[in-house]
């Protein structure tokens, strides 16, 4: 047996010294080590943990459980948490635990979200099953709030008062719903931090997929804060506490904005599918906003929308954009953010269009066949999304009693 463990471990020498030889011939063993390590490492991790702390090394990683009894019996916050995780990682250049996603639902600060799965059909007759999770965003607030006051050591008295921003967007198969809560102080200073709080896994959001798995919840959770104040105690500890209370009461007001891109925007006030035709915030139509110079539209809000959904006299470009009444017509639509991400890249676009139009004008000239190509593609582009969106609005016109005649095109 000796004899075999000798002969293992001079096999064992000659793999590290044969892992660090160089292409010149030179042998460095600790480079085969690194080698031979990082394999072991990434290959065969938890047998490298466990000879590691066999021969007491500090390696490993604390799993869910571990990390969440530490902060309970550490008596931390969540954001206390994350800053102790952070300097762990840094002192020992690597991951010392799990995500600290991966604990919240052992916190005492953890709201369980409702979940949903169901069968969904399109209006074009697809069918998809639509997954969906949803955190109370009213609930989370409070969290939230409660998290700036004790990393800023704020007192209630130094808040003015608190911005909660909500944004929604597809992409990449899902719709991600998040908000930002921003607290202005009355020194001027803004504090603001993102939360997560909802997933729908569906290939198209639509207000029909939305509508049938997370707005009802939204809704009420933003009836709630919209009706609110936030009253803010602090605990024999120390600790800040927050809660809701009538406006009669006094607190620090909340403000609700809506943010995202011009196709969620117009979904919320009623104009869906018109973000391509229709202005969000003033009455103006695509032909009428597109001229250089024109005037200022007369500004949209929900009074206005409403009395256009309930008036079924109107059709068409009449209808200014307007098919349903908004969903939320407790946030007016002057707290509708414009997409700035959006608006830059049309920018952006623009100015490499006209870099490239420029380019084969006048320096790198196309040949006039492969100009017109050009122009045939860019005119049959424009000719097929035109159709589509004629297509959607005579679906949408259809599905709701009308007849070909009342197409606003």
């Amino acid at each position: 047996m000796l004899f075999s463990n000798i002969i293992n471990q001079f096999h064992i020498h000659s793999i590290v010294n044969e892992m660090g030889k160089s292409k010149v011939g030179t042998c460095d063993p600790s480079v085969g080590a690194t080698r031979l390590l990082w394999v072991l490492a990434h290959d065969h991790q938890d047998e490298f943990v466990k000879v590691g702390k066999e021969e007491g090394l500090s390696i490993g990683v604390m799993n869910a459980v571990e990390l969440a009894a530490m902060q309970k019996d550490a008596g931390l916050k969540r954001w206390q948490t994350i800053t102790v995780l952070k300097h762990l990682r840094h002192c020992f250049n690597g991951k010392v635990a799990v995500p600290f996603k991966d604990t919240e639902l052992f916190s005492d600060e953890y709201v369980k979200p409702i979940t949903k799965k169901f069968e969904f059909e399109h209006e074009n007759g697809d069918r998809e099953i639509i997954l969906c999770d949803y955190q109370n965003v009213a609930d989370v607030l409070l969290l939230v709030l409660a998290d700036i006051y004790a990393e800023q050591a704020l007192s209630p008295e130094d808040v003015l008062r608190v911005d909660f921003i909500l944004g929604g967007d597809h992409g990449i198969g899902a719709f991600r719903l998040c908000f930002r809560t921003v607290v202005k102080l009355k020194t001027g200073a803004l504090i603001h931090k993102d939360v997560g709080v909802g997933t729908v896994v569906c290939k198209k959001d639509s207000s029909k997929v939305l509508e049938a798995c997370i707005f009802n919840w939204l809704t009420t959770d933003l009836e709630k804060i919209s009706q609110s104040m936030i009253v803010s105690t602090t605990d024999e500890c120390g600790q800040v506490c927050c809660g809701y209370s009538q406006k009669s009461v006094v607190g620090q007001p909340i403000n609700i904005y809506i943010v995202g891109d011009i196709k969620w925007l117009c979904m919320l006030v009623g104009m869906e599918d018109m973000a391509m035709h229709w202005c969000v915030h003033c009455l103006l139509s695509k032909e009428e906003w597109a001229k250089e110079g024109h005037e200022k539209g007369e500004a949209r809000t929900i009074k206005n929308i409403k009395q256009m959904a309930a008036d079924k006299s109107k059709s068409g470009a009449g209808r200014r954009g307007v098919k349903n009444y908004p969903y939320w017509d407790f946030i007016p639509i002057k707290r509708y953010g414009l997409p700035l991400l959006h608006i830059w890249m049309g920018i952006f676009n623009n100015i490499d269009d006209y870099f490239m139009d420029f380019v084969e004008e006048h320096i790198v000239k196309l040949p006039p066949h492969e100009n017109k190509l050009k122009q045939d593609a860019k005119d049959l582009t424009q000719s097929i999304s035109a159709k589509i969106e004629a297509l959607k609005a005579w679906v949408q016109l259809y599905n709701t009693g009308h007849t070909l005649t009342d197409l606003p095109y």
